[in-house]
């Protein structure tokens, strides 16, 4: 439903903190890599929006994954 109830919420937040805490791992370490060996000082700036932006886009992907309550 559009509006969820708040023990839904801490259900869906319970399912969902760990795969998404491994999905943050695995984007923003081999990016802020990436960031520090090969991106020039002057652009770091412009690649981190660029990944936060990527970054906010995977976020909205997991949000709507569809979340089966176990209880």
């Amino acid at each position: 439903s559009l509006m969820e109830g708040k023990s839904d919420i801490f259900a869906e937040c319970k399912a969902k903190f760990i795969p998404t805490f491994q999905t943050s791992c695995v984007f923003w370490m081999p990016a802020q890599t990436i960031n520090f060996w090969l991106v020039p000082a002057s652009l770091r700036v412009l690649y981190v929006g660029c990944c936060s932006f990527l970054w906010i886009n995977i976020l909205c992907w997991l949000k709507r994954n569809e979340f089966e309550p176990t209880s």
